[in-house]
């Protein structure tokens, strides 16, 4: 397995521990790494969190070219469901994605580190959900040649 691979699996095992147990604001419903059609979840499908990686840019031009630098762009594309308090019930959740996300920003050891870059917000036509796409930079690096 590759380091993308382990840095993708390690934001998905992050992102599924996101509960009022371990002292975020909410209790999350859903996590995949596979594209999902939010019009289709019930109530406790929210909040959710799909993971996806939309682009990645390279870097072997420093002066160990046997080293190539990676940056990974990582989108959570995200869901609250509220009938009542709904922009602070999106900022409580926001704000737990980027508080797991950053919490270990080496990615249990496989990048150097994360940081959020962007919010989209999405008006939608199910009532009581907004949806998101947070979107979140990941520095990594590997030998040329075996990623």
């Amino acid at each position: 397995m590759g380091i993308r691979e382990n840095i993708l699996n390690d934001i998905e095992s992050t992102l599924a521990n996101i509960t009022t147990d371990n002292g975020y604001n909410n209790d999350i419903g859903l996590v995949s790494r596979e594209s999902e059609n939010f019009e289709r979840f019930t109530t406790n499908d929210y909040p959710f969190a799909i993971i996806q990686w939309t682009s990645e840019d390279k870097d072997t031009t420093g002066a160990n070219q046997q080293t190539v630098i990676s940056d990974l762009e990582v989108v959570i594309q995200g869901g609250i469901y509220a009938t009542s308090n709904r922009e602070t019930a999106l900022n409580n959740f926001l704000d737990d994605l980027e508080k797991a996300l950053c919490n270990d920003g080496t990615r249990n050891n496989n990048a150097w580190y994360t940081i959020p870059v962007s919010i989209e917000i999405f008006d939608t036509p199910k009532e009581n959900v907004i949806v998101f796409n947070y979107t979140f930079l990941i520095k990594y690096d590997y030998v040329y040649g075996a990623p």
